[in-house]
């Protein structure tokens, strides 16, 4: 993909800037993590090329995982920027992505046209029998009930009716943020996505006032984030247990005086989980006597209502999700070298 204009006169300063400046250390790294896990943190770790890795459990959602992780890009700022908006995942087959492909604004039918089952792939079969759940009314967590009736329509088809899911629920998107997303309403009470990531960013002050304009955009309104190039939607085929899971999102990109920040709101999955947020703040640095970049990024899991975990099973799930994260970021680091 040929995205990623994000670099802004802005960030052309920044660059420029490091250019002049004298190595940086460790030492003066940590001051930019106040607001995370790793404040106070011996960041040399990071200078070996470690991606730090830490929980960041929110206690009062049990329907939920966080984690954090720090790391160290050895490329300039704008171009750890450029290719974080043109990340494909798709392209690294141990992340289990089959599929990635972008998603025009406004969003039309033509840009699904490659979601297709087949009874021939193990994992096929598995979503094609949820489908089958979904034509019968027998199975309603992860789509509304309107959306129902699609399955029931397409009941020879259920790649047709999942299509529709994903075009409906990105158009939905594109126009009103969260607001007017449909509720998974086949679950008691019904679930609300608008409601569930107000939660955590009311569990998450230092991170929300870090990055309260991109949260605004990417939960609220996405209209209001007209910057040409530093936006993308997106959906992707990947595989989550043994199943085939589709997967819609939104990446928005805002530079400011000494960072980037990026935001990844994938606001619609099929199964296994209801939606995840994931915030990047990108810092320019001297690594090793060439122009490098300091990556924070927070995971943030919001799992169906009715899913709760406590306790140590809570704690392997982070930990689980940790690994998966610590997986994507060395994929990451080997594309925007």
């Amino acid at each position: 993909m040929k995205r990623g204009r994000a670099t802004t006169i802005g960030i052309f300063w920044i660059v420029s800037w490091l250019g002049m400046a004298g190595p940086v250390s460790a030492e003066g790294w940590d001051g930019r993590l106040g607001y995370t896990v790793f404040a106070g943190d011996n960041l040399s770790k990071l200078e070996r090329g470690e991606v730090l890795g830490r929980r960041a459990t929110l206690d009062r959602m049990p329907n939920s995982m966080a984690v954090q992780t720090c790391f160290l890009a050895p490329s300039p700022l704008n171009q750890v920027a450029a290719a974080l908006l043109a990340w494909d995942p798709s392209k690294h087959p141990e992340l289990g992505i089959r599929l990635h492909r972008e998603i025009q604004s406004p969003a039309v039918p033509e840009d699904f046209a490659a979601l297709q089952l087949s009874p021939d792939l193990a994992p096929d079969r598995v979503i094609l029998e949820h489908s089958r759940a979904l034509s019968e009314k027998s199975l309603v967590q992860f789509v509304s009930r309107a959306e129902l009736e699609w399955f029931q329509k397409f009941r020879n088809d259920p790649a047709a009716a999942w299509r529709q899911v994903l075009l409906n629920r990105t158009v939905r998107y594109q126009t009103s943020g969260l607001k007017e997303m449909p509720a998974f309403d086949g679950v008691r009470p019904p679930f609300r996505l608008q409601a569930g990531w107000q939660n955590v960013v009311s569990q998450t002050p230092n991170v929300t006032h870090r990055f309260i304009d991109l949260l605004q955009v990417s939960l609220n309104d996405p209209k209001s984030h007209a910057e040409p190039g530093s936006k993308k939607f997106y959906w992707e085929t990947l595989t989550i247990q043994g199943e085939t899971t589709f997967l819609v999102g939104a990446i928005y990109q805002m530079p400011n005086e000494t960072s980037i920040r990026t935001a990844d709101l994938q606001f619609y999955v099929s199964a296994h989980f209801s939606s995840a947020l994931i915030l990047y703040e990108m810092w320019p640095v001297m690594w090793n006597g060439k122009p490098s970049t300091l990556v924070w990024r927070g995971d943030y899991v919001l799992l169906p209502a009715a899913v709760t975990s406590q306790g140590i099973e809570r704690m392997a799930s982070e930990n689980l999700l940790l690994q998966e994260v610590r997986q994507a970021v060395r994929a990451f680091l080997k594309a925007c070298q």
